[in-house]
């Protein structure tokens, strides 16, 4: 059998949506749809089995994995991380695919337009959807109490309840919460077997605290009605009052579904009419034990004051799962008959021997917290140390940053410093250049001055005029023309140019 079920998960999980013949719509969902089909890829161990094929509204002509990865991703992402459980749904396979006309045929009239697309050429093509594939079963909880006399016999109901919790603690232990549990989304199978089913509202947690943080658009469960109190109240705050650190509390919900679901397969009808609109004030839902309708009276009192616990507004009261599937248990003990001595002596050795194992893990529990209690304290320790450590490193980080402030300010000293030095070394530069014109100057002035020394010293005869009283040299003017005079000019010029030399050589000195 293990060998025909690797065969057969092996070929539906190689297959496409062309692979399945259609035969009957099942139901449909604000999700997807969901059809009856048969595989008929080669390979198949059982050609004529039935399997429940469910369409998501997510149609893309274009699909990549990040698409996959962020629409819709809940049913198939929860049930392929979870192994097989006999009340839980079985999944076999997840494959993107064309749309068949058989599905597109199928789908809802306003929905049929988008399962098609026109390419660039204008050709018409089906677009991609994403298909899981699941095992089918003929009709779900609802429809079986439909079909059923109410009120349902205890024993049914007690059968069923004891799945159904068996199944939701199983969810439990592997942080997944269904969010969305009531009649239509519980399957029979044959023997009144429920089957847990529609996971497109489950959350796996990513720890068993169940507190999911809230963001805007967060779907924070499926039916108003089978959603615990605490579960609205928290979603009503998170919409409408301002906090940062916004959460709800799921760590309940699974019990408060279960409730309700027990008293609709026992009475038809929910515990608490009008709920939760006829209990809500404020944005917080809130009512008494005195306002659950109670169960028939041919229910036993231990069973009642179960269901009681389960459907409790006070979060701190309500029985979680396991304590809620000891109890059930003991119903079930309580149910059998036992009618002879030896029963009672197998009994009671069975009770003994599961006393005895309790013991004996009671004893390893025990063992195993003292060597976690000891090795607590030796991590207090090595935290103790890390922190001394931590603080030796924060004081020597203020030392580097006090030195590293004044590196800065000397630094910015030495900047300082440097920038007037460049500006003084650019005014004495200019000043050079000034010095050198100076000097170039003054030496071309001495080498006209030795010129003139060099004319002097010739001792040329000096003619004073008798007009203008001026001299001049006889030998460059004559004594008549007394207008223009070489010779004055040049002992005047001579003069000036001794004088101008004295004064370039004092400044270049």
């Amino acid at each position: 059998m293990a060998d025909l079920e690797v065969l057969e998960l092996t070929t539906l999980t190689s297959s496409s949506a062309d692979d399945f013949a259609v035969l009957r719509p099942l139901g449909y969902g604000a999700s997807g749809m969901v059809v009856a089909a048969t595989c008929n890829r080669p390979g198949v161990p059982t050609p004529d089995k039935l399997y429940a094929v469910k369409l998501l509204y997510n149609f893309s002509h274009e699909y990549s994995s990040v698409v996959l990865n962020n629409s819709l991703e809940n049913e198939w992402l929860v049930l392929s991380r979870l192994l097989p459980h006999p009340n839980i749904v079985r999944f076999w396979a997840q494959f993107v695919s064309p749309i068949p006309r058989s599905f597109r045929n199928l789908l809802p009239e306003e929905l049929r337009p988008k399962s098609v697309y026109r390419d660039r050429s204008g050709v018409s093509r089906p677009r991609r959807g994403q298909f899981l594939v699941l095992d089918h079963h003929q009709k779900n909880l609802a429809d079986w109490i439909n079909q059923s006399s109410l009120p349902i016999s205890y024993d049914i109901t007690l059968k069923i309840t004891e799945q159904v919790l068996h199944a939701v603690l199983y969810l439990e232990k592997n942080r997944v919460r269904h969010l969305d549990i009531k009649p239509s989304n519980v399957l029979i199978q044959n023997g009144n077997r429920p089957v847990l089913c529609d996971f497109g509202c489950a959350v796996q947690f990513p720890d068993s605290s169940f507190v999911l943080e809230y963001s805007r658009g967060v779907h924070v469960g499926g039916n108003r009605a089978h959603l615990a109190p605490e579960v609205l109240t928290s979603a009503h705050r998170c919409r409408h009052e301002p906090s940062r650190h916004k959460t709800i509390d799921y760590s309940k919900q699974a019990s408060f579904a279960v409730g309700v679901l027990v008293c609709e397969i026992a009475t038809g009808d929910h515990p608490l009419p009008d709920y939760p609109l006829g209990f809500t004030s404020s944005g917080a839902v809130q009512y008494t034990a005195r306002d659950i309708v109670p169960l028939p009276e041919f229910f036993p009192k231990s069973f009642q004051s179960i269901v009681a616990d389960l459907l409790r507004c006070d979060l701190g009261k309500r029985l979680d799962l396991g304590e809620a599937v000891k109890q059930l248990e003991l119903c079930c003990v309580k149910r059998q008959r036992v009618t002879t001595v030896g029963d009672l002596q197998v009994e009671l050795r069975r009770v003994k021997q599961e006393r005895d194992i309790a013991k004996a893990k009671l004893s390893a529990v025990a063992s195993e917290r003292d060597s976690a209690v000891r090795e607590l304290r030796a991590m207090a320790e090595q935290c103790q140390k890390v922190v001394s450590e931590f603080d030796s490193l924060a004081q020597h980080c203020d030392t580097l940053s006090r030195e590293n402030k004044r590196y800065r300010r000397e630094r910015d000293g030495a900047v300082a410093a440097i920038e007037s030095a460049y500006e003084a070394s650019h005014l004495l530069q200019g000043q050079l250049t000034l010095v050198t014109r100076e000097r170039d100057l003054a030496q071309s002035k001495c080498e006209e001055l030795q010129s003139l020394n060099k004319r002097a010293s010739l001792k040329e005869p000096i003619v004073e005029c008798g007009r203008c009283k001026g001299f001049y040299l006889e030998s460059e003017n004559s004594s008549s023309a007394c207008l223009w005079h070489p010779g004055k000019f040049f002992l005047c010029m001579y003069l000036c140019r001794i004088y101008t030399l004295q004064h370039f050589l004092y400044i270049a000195c």
